[in-house]
């Protein structure tokens, strides 16, 4: 708090709303209430910032309401010593998509929903991980890749990573096909019999063309 413009009221240096994790809480709407009881609810900035002006006695009332479309609900109060608010409702979520193999997919598509709506969405990196922060609550969790889906749901408790691993029915991946266990087991049994029946044939083939030239020998000139 810097500017004094009366004994009373001074402007607020920006009020900045911050995870566990130090990440801003862009576009959280908040209630901001001030000491002679005019309230208002807006939005915190892209770096989780807010700036209140006309401030009786430097302290305000924030309540923060909801972040990513989640109700959060928490309320702090803000004074010249400190306008910085770290919320500890908000909490890391650690996800690992794997197949069957224990191999991580990687551009496996993550959607996460709250309440039957779609909250966040985004893609798994290389190793297989996905890494977010949500506020507490439960959520589902569904996850894709090359057409095989899972659905599990989460728990995300403040202040702290909750790590979930979801296995999909995925045991390999060739010429852009996924394969699922049974799928590939089909495709090698598929493939032992093809290579059964191609010696078949040759070997028919051989003995039709042996037979043929035996003929050919025995014909009479």
């Amino acid at each position: 708090m810097t500017l004094l413009l009366s004994p009373l009221t001074i402007i607020a240096e920006p009020i900045s709303v911050f995870s566990y994790k130090r990440t801003p809480l862009s576009g959280a709407i908040v209630r901001v209430t001030k000491l002679d009881g005019t309230s208002y609810v807006t939005s915190l900035n892209y770096e989780g910032k807010i700036i209140v002006k006309e401030v009786p006695l430097g302290v305000v009332i924030l309540q923060l309401i909801e972040w990513k479309g989640v109700p959060i609900n928490v309320t702090y109060v803000v004074t010249p010593q400190n306008s910085t608010v770290t919320c500890d409702k908000i909490g890391e979520l650690l996800i690992y998509v794997k197949g069957l193999r224990g191999q991580g997919l990687g551009g496996a598509s993550v959607v996460l929903t709250w309440s039957g709506k779609v909250i966040e969405q985004g893609y798994s990196s290389l190793d297989g991980s996905y890494v977010t922060e949500l506020p507490e609550g439960e959520y589902e969790l569904k996850v894709s890749f090359g057409g095989k889906e899972g659905t599990i749901r989460v728990k995300v408790t403040g202040g702290i990573v909750t790590k979930e691993t979801i296995e999909l029915d995925v045991f390999l991946t060739m010429l852009g096909l996924t394969l699922g266990l049974y799928e590939f087991i089909g495709v090698v049994i598929g493939l032992i019999l093809l290579i059964i029946i191609l010696f078949i044939l040759m070997y028919e083939y051989r003995v039709w063309r042996r037979k043929r030239l035996v003929a050919r020998a025995l014909r009479p000139k």
